[in-house]
Order: structure tokens, then sequence, then C-alpha cells
């Protein structure tokens, strides 16, 4: 009982703290790639000047001696499914707030704001296996459902990612057009094959969770460590400055690296780290999104 007190009080917190961040980033619809064909057929009617000519049915064209054309019904409504990488390095976090406290934060805003705007929603949580599966459905109560899971996830140390599994898992168990949010640090080698057909299927958007400490290291002195993906054991000192000059390099090669992936994919990526609030890298993609006139 205590600990289905413990959860709807995690809930409670959760909604309470990205409620503002629900209304910024997701008071429109969402942006998306979907549009143009990917529409509900309505029906047939006579062409007319000005109808799209793309849209002409040809047999019935000949058929009946007089050009037709399908019109169609815009989709309104687009799933949101969430694919969250539960490894170890995602419990990584030297300051109170963990890249898993950021993970928790970003799921609750995406499925508030798919049950605000009356979408279904859904979720795949992986590691070296598939964790954790809940179908795309709509409603409350399945919101809660979702949050209830992942509050209720705990990482443990003795994982690997293997998000080929996660994105073949995702394409077996959503078949229609979905906005999916990728989860993840992204510490692991990008494969092209994987990415690419789940980009020709979905809407597929990479939110990368990255800790300050990750990036700019602090100078603590003497550092001892153990890989959490690998399990190797590092030691290092963070004071020497070449040292710390060399790992600023890599870190932003390999943050270039990973963007131009994405970007090659036609992928949107969004960076949110721990020490920074959450609305900005969303209301960044949005916004260049709307620019682009990117929407459903």
């Amino acid at each position: 009982m205590n600990q289905q007190k413990d959860i709807f009080k995690n809930i409670r917190r959760l909604e309470i703290k990205t409620r503002r961040f629900v209304d910024s980033v997701f008071q429109g619809d969402y942006t998306s790639h979907f549009k143009g064909k990917g529409l509900d057929f309505v029906s047939l009617k006579e062409y007319e000047d000005g109808d799209d000519v793309g849209n002409i049915d040809w047999p019935v064209t000949a058929r009946l001696g007089e050009p037709y054309v399908k019109t169609y019904r815009e989709e309104r409504e687009l799933p949101v499914m969430i694919v969250i990488d539960k490894s170890p390095s995602m419990n990584y976090g030297i300051n109170s707030q963990k890249k898993w406290d950021a993970v928790l934060e970003v799921s609750a805003a995406l499925i508030f704001s798919a049950l605000r705007s009356n979408n279904r929603a859904g979720l795949i949580v992986f590691s070296d296996k598939i964790e954790q599966y809940i179908p795309l459905k709509k409603g409350k109560g399945h919101a809660f459902r979702i949050l209830r899971g992942l509050t209720g996830e705990k990482i443990k140390n003795d994982t690997l990612s293997e998000p080929r599994l996660s994105l073949q898992f995702l394409q077996k168990a959503v078949k229609k057009k979905t906005i999916v949010f990728f989860i993840s640090d992204f510490y692991f080698p990008l494969e092209k094959k994987y990415w690419l057909s789940s980009a020709k299927m979905y809407d597929l958007i990479a939110v990368r969770i990255s800790d300050k400490d990750e990036i700019e290291f602090p100078d603590i002195g003497l550092v001892d460590i153990i890989d959490s993906e690998t399990g190797e054991y590092l030691s290092f000192d963070s004071s020497d400055k070449a040292f710390r000059e060399e790992y600023l390099k890599t870190m932003a090669e390999s943050e270039k690296t990973r963007h131009q992936f994405f970007s090659s994919l036609k992928i949107d990526d969004v960076l949110i780290r721990t020490d920074r609030p959450l609305t900005a890298p969303f209301l960044s993609l949005f916004y260049r999104r709307a620019r682009q006139g990117i929407r459903v």
C-alpha cells in the first residue's frame, strides 16, 4: 500500500512539475513530418479547376468517361509512442538530479500533452531486452498506467543498451504513422539500417539526455570510475589540463557526429541537460519545424 502511495505521489509531482512545460510547448497540435497523402480517404467527386491532378482516380475516370478525384480528410490524431533506454548509464548523476529523473520528466510531459490532445500514447522500455511494453491507447487511466510503469522502474547495473532490439520491436508493434520520441543518452553505436527503416515508418525524434558533468567534467582531482555500460575500470586525473582538453574535444566530436548521423536520416534530435529547464530545447525544435512548414 505504501509503495502505491509513493508512486501516486511521484506521478502527482511529475504532473505539477511538467504543467508549465506542457502549456508552453504543446499548446497547439504536434508538428510532424506526416502530411499530404497520409490522410483518410473520404469520397470521390468530379474534377474541378484547381483540384490536385495527383488525386485523380484513373480507373474510375476511365470507366465513367469523366475525370474524378479522391477527396481526403486530415487525420488530426497523432499517436505518441515513447521509447526509453533503461541501461545503467541512464542512472548517472553526480548531483541530486540524475539522467533518469530527466527521463521521467520528459516522458510525463509528453504523456500529459498526448492526454490533453486526446491522442493515444504508448511506451516501450528497453535495456538488453524489452523491459516493458504498453500499447497505444487513449484516456487518463491509460496515461496513469504508463506513468505508474515508469515510476516503478528500477535501473539494474548488469544490463546493456540494445537499441536495435527496441527499433525492431517498435516496427512490429506499431504499424501506423506515429510520432516516436526515442529517449536515451545514446552511448551506443548508431546502426544506420535500423534507424533509417524506423525513420521511414514514423515521425522519429531522438531525445538525448545528458548530465552537465558528462559534458564539462568537473575538476575534482584523481578519479576512479567504472564504465556503467561496459564494466571497464578507469582511473585518471581530472585536474590534468591535457586530459581535460582531450576529453572536451572528444565529447564535442561525438556530439557533432551524432547530430550529423540523425540529420543525414532526416531525424530531428533534441539535447536535454539535467541542469537546465526542459522547455527550451522542445520549443526550439517545434519552432524550427513550424518555419519549415512541417505540420500535421
